[in-house]
């Protein structure tokens, strides 16, 4: 754990924030985000539904659109009309499944004659038990849990006087779902009355003409049909294309497209949070600081499934940060003492094993940023969030680069590869298109989801990224080559660029930093063999300086 980690961690402690909560892959939250965490389990449950045989279309749109993981809740259908209001948040206790006692808090105000009310599921701090039902839309699959839900009987409701209802059917689901953070996006990023429209989402609305680009690309993969992006920029076809094809092209999609920038939305958010000092339930604040919504993009990012230290089971951004930097060489490395000293400042990944330079770096980020926002230092917060923006963009540039190699080298590649490759870059593509409308359009031409084989040249992409790496703020270092362990090189035209500019001027920042300490050090030195050579003469009564008013005797 680096020393900035370590020193947010201790400082998020002083400032009274809960301290047993459990980490998100080495990141310590100020606040529960168990549940937040849990939307990769839906992530999970649509690639289980996808890799069936054949794949299940409707049972991966279901779980997209409604998720099951995340903000469960139950609703109850009653035998009677309630007989008197109730509060939202007022207590409901009742049976599971498994004939344990389980209480929930209702949501939405309810009057005397309503003979339905929802709940939502306590959630806890621990993620291992963050919630007992997760039913939902999850259907079969293995992210589900059933045997903590409520089942039908009898109920009570902690009113004054308390009601006492049966119920004759429960229905489980989920309020947080993959395909909401792309069909809000509009609202939350491009519209909200504080903050928007967010830097980086705005590139994606330009480059695609829609806010809810996301679930479009998504849906249209699990449907089988076109996207119809309102731009004409970045349009698939997936009408008759390969089963594999629609398959990873959703489930990409989802996790690098949809849940990504959503993730970078919590970040934004926080910032928001902090201006506005929001307190209590009406925005994501904890002990009127915003550092719960920072919480939920790093929990957004990483998913529950990478554990308290990281795992090989994640499916979310995290982990596909570990995946490209074994093939890019860009494992290890550090990140500066501050983390947002230039890149070149950084010890940058040269390694095929252990964590990713990119969750390195990020996860300083994530501290610093999350100990600003305890200390209300909110404007110090806006060149966290777009460093992160950078980086979480490497391993999306590794993933369209590592595809275009291979479908132009190797025989064996197709439309896994070809799939794999256009969702990458058409999580990247915006960013480019920002700096460069021409280099934009020469990786979707070799890239998109209905190129041809023949039509993929691996040079002409790596050149188009690299003209723009200094412009979306990244290095020739940060992204590495496509590095084979068999051969232990780099393969074919897939070395690393070289950060020419970028070198120079970090030459020349710190030949100017070394200057000035060199400067400040002999100033320093010069003052303190001055003071000595004052006291010196003051003992041996020779002072230098005399008073103005008396001379010195003769």
């Amino acid at each position: 754990m680096s020393v900035t980690r370590s020193l947010a961690i201790a400082l998020a402690c002083l400032a009274d924030v809960q301290a047993s909560y459990d980490l998100i892959a080495g990141y310590a939250p100020g606040s529960t985000v168990t549940d937040h965490n849990a939307i990769d389990r839906d992530q999970q449950a649509m690639e289980e539904f996808l890799t069936t045989n054949p794949p299940d279309y409707t049972g991966a749109l279901a779980v997209f659109t409604s998720g099951g993981s995340s903000q469960s809740g139950a609703t109850f259908t009653l035998s009677a009309a309630l007989g008197a209001a109730v509060a939202s948040g007022t207590t409901i206790t009742g049976t599971a499944v498994d004939g344990t006692t389980l209480t929930c808090n209702s949501r939405g105000a309810k009057t005397a004659t309503d003979t339905e009310i929802f709940c939502r599921y306590t959630v806890s701090d621990s993620q291992a038990t963050y919630n007992t039902c997760r039913q939902g839309s999850l259907g079969t699959t293995t992210m589900a849990l059933t045997t903590g839900c409520f089942t039908t009987g009898t109920i009570t409701i902690a009113t004054s006087p308390q009601i006492t209802a049966t119920v004759t059917a429960v229905s489980n689901a989920a309020t947080r779902t993959l395909r909401g953070f792309s069909a809000n996006a509009g609202a939350r990023m491009l519209s909200c009355s504080i903050g928007c429209p967010y830097k980086d989402f705005l590139h994606f609305y330009n480059y695609y003409g829609d806010s809810d680009y996301g679930l479009k690309w998504v849906e249209a993969a699990i449907n089988g049909v076109a996207t119809g992006f309102t731009s004409g920029r970045g349009n698939a076809d997936f009408t008759g294309l390969a089963a594999v094809m629609r398959e990873e092209a959703a489930v990409k999609g989802s996790a690098y497209i949809v849940a990504n920038m959503y993730a970078i939305r919590e970040f934004e958010d926080a910032i928001d949070d902090c201006i506005t000092s929001c307190v209590g339930v009406a925005c994501n604040a904890i002990s009127g600081s915003s550092v719960h919504a920072w919480d939920e993009g790093v929990a957004f990012y990483t998913g529950s499934l990478e554990g308290q230290g990281g795992s090989t089971s994640g499916v979310m951004g995290y982990r596909l940060a570990e995946k490209r930097c074994a093939n890019f060489k860009t494992c290890g490395g550090s990140s500066p003492t501050d983390a947002l000293v230039a890149t070149t400042a950084a010890t940058a990944g040269t390694a095929t094993s252990g964590v990713s330079n990119v969750n390195i770096r990020l996860f300083d980020l994530f501290a610093e940023g999350e100990h600003l926002l305890i200390m209300g230092r909110c404007s110090e917060v806006r060149p966290f969030v777009e460093k992160i923006a950078d980086i979480m963009s490497v391993p999306l540039i590794q993933g369209t680069l590592r595809y275009a190699w291979r479908m132009e080298y190797e025989a064996a590649a197709g439309d896994k590869e070809r799939a794999e490759g256009a969702t990458f870059a058409a999580a990247v593509l915006p960013r480019v298109y920002q700096c460069s409308v021409a280099d934009a359009e020469i990786i979707n031409t070799h890239m998109n989801m209905n190129a041809v084989k023949a039509a993929t040249d691996f040079s002409v992409v790596k050149a188009a990224f690299e003209r723009n790496y200094a412009c979306m703020n990244v290095t020739c270092a940060d992204v590495g080559g496509y590095y084979s362990s068999n051969i232990a090189d780099y393969y074919s035209e897939a070395a690393p660029c070289v950060d020419k500019s970028t070198s120079s001027s970090s030459s020349d920042i710190s030949s100017t930093a070394a200057a000035i300490i060199a400067i400040a050090g002999a100033a320093a030195g010069l003052l303190l063999l001055f003071v000595f050579m004052l006291i010196s003469k003051e003992k041996a009564g020779k002072p230098i300086f005399y008073s103005m008013q008396v001379k010195p005797s003769s």
